[in-house]
């Protein structure tokens, strides 16, 4: 006697199923790729324009995975982002892709306020600073900037 599958076995086997062509478009991914499409994600104060016409990745040119390297890299050098992710997945032949250029943006400091302090005149202390408003913040240098204070 067989017993029918349940909805529930049905959708796991379809989100494993999923998973794994995704994975394998990725992993399988050697020599090059023509890019099909690019898609930017999480872009809020800057135009992605600006910044993807500086990279490897666009519509109609061959793509390597060095390149999608080079690329991540090239954005996180800019210091505008917090974190940056370049997802391959298939396109609609086996020699193309679609890239989706995922960013989370670093925050713009507003203000710098320091509260507290006597033993160093606030004019002396503030030229120090690597932070100041306006700029993108940075873990980095703020933890420079506590040692500084």
């Amino acid at each position: 006697m067989t017993r029918p599958l349940s909805l529930n076995r049905i959708a796991c086997f379809l989100l494993l199923l999923l998973a794994a062509s995704t994975a394998r478009a990725q992993q399988d991914w050697e020599g090059s790729k023509i890019i099909e499409e690019v898609v930017p994600k999480g872009f809020r104060l800057l135009r992605p324009k600006n910044l993807l016409d500086k990279l490897h990745a666009r519509r109609g040119k061959t793509y390597t995975v060095q390149q999608k390297d080079e690329d991540v890299k090239s954005l996180y050098e800019t210091r505008y982002f917090e974190d940056v992710r370049i997802e391959v997945e298939a396109g609609s032949a086996p020699n193309r892709v679609r890239l989706i250029i995922t960013v989370r943006e670093a925050s713009v400091i507003q203000d710098v306020v320091i509260t507290g302090l006597r033993a160093v005149p606030l004019s002396q202390l503030k030229p120090k600073l690597r932070l100041n408003p306006g700029d993108r913040f940075n873990e980095h240098l703020q933890k420079l900037d506590f040692e500084t204070i």
